[in-house]
């Protein structure tokens, strides 16, 4: 009877321990891929609900903006023009005559009367003529080396702000071509001793061949002097300093 009493319970637990795996298994197997499915579910549509939030947010943005844009004014009907020459009034072309015309004689300009800077045409006129109806090429770069060193003195004496540096590539540029009433000799060197006289307005940076610069001692007048050798000889390269 002892034993009989002592095995019933046994097969008991047995049995409940059986149906408790298979309770856990079926939960494992069925139930948590479903509760799985539905937590995914959830997730989903609070992102949905969160984006569905975000996007009235920027609808009602993209409203405000329409609006504020409707009640901008009409840029065509309130744009002011720019006219740049209108500021240049006759008490500029005034100065900038005489500085012109002070250029041009100590650069012995043959032949030289007037000169003034036309404002239509923001440009130099000599006696009366624009540089194009100059003998060549080479006037018109020097007129325009001339009204450049012209401008440059004149915002040194007159501007609010003055940059103070100039440079200038073949100032004299075709100026030994084509000229047949003057000697190009004393105009090509005037104008280098010109550059060289005038250093009080900022630094000038002349790019030229070797081979046009007139024989004008430059190093006495504080000039530094840089010859690009191309590798051919000690010194700097070129304009970029590099051998490769």
């Amino acid at each position: 009877m002892v034993y009989s009493f002592l095995k019933v319970p046994f097969f008991r637990w047995e049995k409940l321990h059986n149906e408790k795996q298979g309770h856990a298994l079926t939960i494992k197997e069925e139930f948590q891929p479903k509760a799985d499915s539905l937590k995914k579910i959830q997730d989903d549509y609070r992102s949905f609900i969160q984006i569905s939030q975000e996007l009235a947010v920027i609808g009602d943005l993209t409203e405000s903006l329409e609006t504020d844009l409707q009640e901008l004014p009409n840029e065509e009907e309130n744009k002011t023009e720019y006219h740049p020459r209108e500021y240049f009034d006759l008490k500029f072309v005034k100065r900038i005559d005489k500085i012109i015309k002070a250029a041009l004689t100590e650069c012995n300009f043959p032949n030289l009367t007037t000169a003034h800077f036309n404002i239509s045409s923001f440009d130099v006129e000599v006696n009366g003529h624009v540089k194009q109806n100059f003998n060549g090429q080479g006037y018109t770069s020097f007129l325009n080396s001339i009204v450049a060193m012209s401008f440059r003195q004149y915002l040194s004496e007159y501007a609010v702000y003055d940059q103070g540096l100039l440079i200038i590539d073949t100032p004299l540029l075709g100026l030994d071509q084509g000229v047949s009433d003057v000697s190009p000799e004393s105009m090509r060197a005037s104008l280098y001793k010109y550059f060289a006289n005038h250093q009080e307005c900022g630094q000038v940076i002349l790019l030229d061949n070797i081979t046009n610069v007139p024989d004008v001692d430059l190093a006495s007048t504080g000039a530094n002097i840089i010859t690009f050798t191309k590798g051919l000889d000690n010194g700097r390269y070129g304009f970029l300093d590099i051998t490769d």
